[in-house]
């Protein structure tokens, strides 16, 4: 039998190789030049893709950076606005006090 002098085995083998070989040479070219135009598009989409990215982290860096300006201003102003309220609480136990000595 055919599996016995190992020949079925040498034809599953190549197989795929053979499906390659029974295209005529026109079939072959137009197969190559589509895998050419698709990995054309596909470095075209990596690259645009790399530059949304690049693009991605820049604006995040800036809005961290404006987030960050933000936050100590809202920190200063709640400091003084402390500080406005210590004086607000001083004034109004002066006026108190002055109310009583009269």
């Amino acid at each position: 039998t055919m599996s016995d002098d190992g020949k079925q085995a040498n034809d599953e083998k190549s197989a795929p190789s053979s499906k390659f070989e029974s295209l005529s040479k026109e079939e072959v070219l137009k197969l190559f030049k589509s895998q050419v135009a698709l990995k054309k598009k596909l470095d075209a989409k990596i690259s645009e893709l790399s530059t949304a990215n690049v693009l991605l982290c820049q604006t995040e860096e800036q809005i961290r950076n404006e987030l960050e300006d933000e936050q100590i201003k809202t920190k200063n102003l709640t400091e003084e606005l402390d500080q406005y309220k210590i004086k607000e609480a001083k004034l109004q136990q002066e006026l108190n006090v002055e109310k009583y000595h009269f």
